[in-house]
């Protein structure tokens, strides 16, 4: 249920507090990695600092999904720019460091909503009109009625304790619902019961759309992809739960962990939906969009990525967004142009969707520029490659993974502030 594009393994598990190494071995893997609190205190809010860490486009890294040491976000008063740039000259470059692009802000560092609030219905007729769904409610730091979900199928009990146990130790009170596969094991089972976890068993049964006629999709959701089917299947989820009426954040869930409660003491107010923003210098103009966009839409997007895989919203705002992903989705599954093998095109789907104005109710925050969502995937990437291609040239035949990344202190930071994406803790920062 979730993007797997190649071998995903935990090189140290045991540790993951402090000196955690994740590797994804993908180049092109489109992954969101939330925050991950570590240590036994609970950072408190300041202006600027982002929740969960997201790590979409990833290579192995070591601050994202990706070669990623324990994955953290800082409080804003800890990351200081100018200490950042100062100690990025004395970054030891050596020949591959060279080629590692400067961390740059977005260009526009604010929260952005380009879209014509008049719109009344989506081109394949879903009602937007609702006034509802751009509003939202000041919970004051109380995340009980809040909820986090996501489809987290075949994976292990550490995939789902990083996640789970990570969102419970941040202090988390909320509903946590989770998609799982029908032969989830016993152990697993047993541990959602301990941290109150409610895990959800789609059935599955042929598809009925031609592309995949020989495949199983997901009951009822027999018309779209089998991956595409977290979107309706999940809005079902949620109606199930009365109670779950406060915030609601839908994540990928390997690859996320939490520093700081989602929705607790500081958090920013969530009005209508949020979308998040990759790294500036991911556009749309990436294969990943653009290549579906001018096939299927005859279209050409030069904009800011946005990441499929952690949106959050308001109860009627996410609802309202996944009847308006399942609706586009039923008719790219009809439309030989738009049908596209593989799995990647569901945030294609989201992108196209709120550049083309169909999600009106959404704003898109700014990559690492205070929102709840840290995306750190794609600044990881390049320093996870330049990492290895600067192990190779200097101290070859050396596994690339035992090696510290530049700056880090063992027992305490994986990585320097030199790079100027966590601070002198560890935390993932905001560019601020």
């Amino acid at each position: 249920g979730e993007r797997r594009w190649g071998n995903d393994s935990i090189t140290s598990s045991a540790s993951l507090k402090k000196y955690c190494i994740l590797t994804v071995s993908s180049v092109v893997s489109i992954i969101c990695l939330l925050v991950f609190l570590s240590g036994p205190e609970v950072p408190t809010y300041s202006t600027g600092s982002s929740m969960l860490v997201d790590t979409s486009k990833v290579v192995p890294s070591s601050s994202s999904t990706g070669t990623s040491s324990a994955r953290k976000i800082a409080t804003g008063p800890q990351s200081s720019s100018s200490s950042s740039s100062e100690n990025k000259k004395k970054l030891p470059l050596e020949t591959a460091y060279d080629k590692l692009p400067e961390m740059r802000l977005n260009p526009q560092m604010v929260q952005r909503n380009p879209i014509d609030t008049s719109l009344k219905r989506t081109t394949a007729g879903v009602d937007v009109s609702d006034p509802n769904l751009y509003v939202g409610k000041d919970y004051q730091g109380d995340s009980s009625t809040a909820t986090v979900m996501g489809m987290a199928t075949g994976y292990g009990l550490s995939v789902y304790q990083r996640f789970v146990g990570s969102l419970r130790k941040s202090g988390f009170q909320g509903h946590i619902i989770l998609g799982v596969s029908p032969d989830v094991s016993q152990e697993v089972l047993k541990y959602f019961a301990y941290r109150n976890v409610t895990p959800k068993i789609p059935e599955t049964a042929p598809c009925t759309f031609k592309a995949q006629n020989k495949e199983m999709c997901a009951v009822p959701y027999l018309d779209i992809k089998t991956r595409w089917s977290r979107y309706p299947l999940q809005a079902d989820w949620l109606r199930e739960c009365p109670t779950c009426t406060g915030p609601i954040l839908t994540v990928d869930v390997r690859d996320t962990f939490f520093q700081r409660d989602p929705f607790g003491p500081g958090s920013p107010v969530v009005k209508g939906l949020q979308v998040f923003e990759e790294y500036a210098q991911l556009r749309t103009t990436h294969w990943l969009t653009d290549h579906p966009f001018k096939t299927c839409k005859g279209i050409q997007l030069d904009e800011v990525m946005l990441c499929s895989g952690s949106t959050i919203g308001t109860r009627a705002a996410m609802l309202k967004y996944f009847e308006v992903m399942y609706a586009e989705m039923k008719e790219w599954c009809k439309d030989p142009a738009c049908y596209f093998d593989g799995d990647y095109d569901d945030q294609t789907i989201h992108d196209y969707l709120y550049y083309s104005g169909q999600l009106p109710f959404a704003t898109a925050w700014p990559n690492r520029g205070g929102g709840i969502v840290n995306t750190v995937g794609v600044q990881a990437s390049e320093i996870f490659q330049a990492h290895e291609a600067n192990i190779k040239k200097t101290q070859p035949g050396k596994d690339h993974n035992s090696i510290p990344f530049p700056g880090a202190i063992e027992g305490k930071t994986f990585l320097g502030v030199e790079f100027n994406l966590t601070n002198e803790d560890g935390w993932f920062t905001d560019f601020d």
